[in-house]
């Protein structure tokens, strides 16, 4: 799907979206920092990112190697964090009113999990889901070094 303007690129990357993506990442870890949390859907959901790390072959251990294997890839991380932010705030907030997460201390809690049936996830929301073991990799480092090598500006 090409995106041609700001307004198709959120109705494009949307809640229902983002709340696979942002589960998805909860499944795997029981407390995420908010920090952390805002880096999900602009890494998972930039088409060319999330096909590169949907790939069975690729295993991407820190933000380091992506950076050293596929820079452009995040050459535009900054905007697109700033365009997510409104969608990613949605999606928390969605979370918490289904309370499936509560928000303490800066910090992201998961206290009950979204069953994601892989049939009806479609073919996008399946490669969200194929992308979650690298994206989890990369937010193992602190939330500082993410922000910096993301060259995230706040």
């Amino acid at each position: 799907m090409k995106i041609l303007n700001a307004d198709s690129y959120y109705s494009y990357n949307n809640e229902a979206i983002g709340l696979v993506a942002i589960s998805s990442i909860l499944k795997l870890n029981r407390k995420l920092s908010i920090s952390k949390a805002m880096l999900i859907l602009p890494l998972i959901l930039h088409d060319p990112t999330m096909n590169y790390l949907q790939r069975k072959n690729v295993r991407i251990k820190s933000v380091d190697q992506l950076i050293s294997d596929k820079s452009i890839y995040i050459s535009n991380f900054n905007k697109r964090f700033i365009s997510m932010l409104p969608v990613t705030l949605n999606c928390l907030y969605l979370l918490e009113k289904l309370e499936l997460i509560k928000i303490e201390e800066g910090n992201v809690i998961r206290i009950g999990e979204i069953q994601l049936d892989k049939k009806k996830l479609g073919k996008r929301g399946n490669k969200v889901y194929k992308s979650v073991d690298n994206v989890n990799n990369i937010l193992k480092s602190s939330d500082y070094y993410l922000y910096l090598q993301l060259r995230v500006e706040l």
